[in-house]
């Protein structure tokens, strides 16, 4: 088939003028243009249609993907360009770098997120999945003894116990303790997951596709 890429971009182009730099049509118009290589004619569009729409935000975005060709750095450059809480922001720059291999960097972040609130859940549950992937079984027993004190979870700690036996490969035990949390009533779906995970490891393909449905069940759009 014939590429339509040209008209597409033709169509798009007079389509912003008519209706005055729309920025969706901006963005879209953008899109093309860069995926051809033409990053600086994307650049000219958005920069057109940011001068009309000054606090558009995916316009903002779209500016700084262009202008930096590490998705890295980009991702980055867009988180910092956000109004957000600190420790949102350490967090979610943990993740960035995490997902890109950059460890060291990635653990530097959540070291200022445990300084900002050491009892933030989400710097416990990060500290956690980075014990347990080192691994540092000291850490993560610490942790899910604090798990269970403070029901972090809503399952009065189970789902550390049983991902950590799991990362040790107690699997008998970690599936003991993940049936005693859903077996109080009232699981969340992150529960059944693990419940699924861990069938799976056991050789229990048949519960494991049990627990996966009643986890999408009880939330459809995950």
């Amino acid at each position: 088939a014939a590429d339509r890429t040209p008209e597409a971009i033709a169509f798009l182009k007079r389509r912003v003028v008519e209706r005055k730099q729309d920025p969706r049509l901006a963005t879209q118009l953008a899109a093309l243009l860069a995926g051809m290589g033409n990053r600086d004619e994307a650049l000219t569009v958005v920069k057109a249609s940011q001068a009309a729409n000054p606090d558009n935000t995916d316009l903002k975005d779209f500016e700084i993907s262009l202008t930096n060709t590490d998705p890295v750095e980009a991702r980055l450059k867009i988180l910092d360009s956000r109004e957000a809480p600190a420790i949102d922001k350490f967090l979610a720059r943990y993740q960035i770098l995490r997902e890109a291999g950059r460890i060291p960097e990635a653990e530097a972040q959540l070291a200022e997120a445990y300084k900002l609130d050491p009892k933030d859940m989400r710097v416990t549950e990060f500290r956690f999945l980075d014990a347990i992937s080192k691994p540092d079984w000291e850490l993560a027993q610490a942790l899910t003894d604090e798990a269970v004190r403070n029901n972090l979870d809503d399952a009065n700690g189970q789902t550390y116990r049983a991902r950590l036996l799991g990362a040790q490969r107690k699997f008998d035990e970690a599936l003991a303790a993940i049936t005693e949390a859903v077996g109080k009533g009232g699981a969340l779906p992150e529960v059944w997951r693990i419940k699924g995970r861990i069938e799976s490891q056991v050789g229990k393909p048949a519960e494991a596709v049990a627990s996966y449905r009643q986890a999408l069940r009880l939330r459809p759009t995950d």
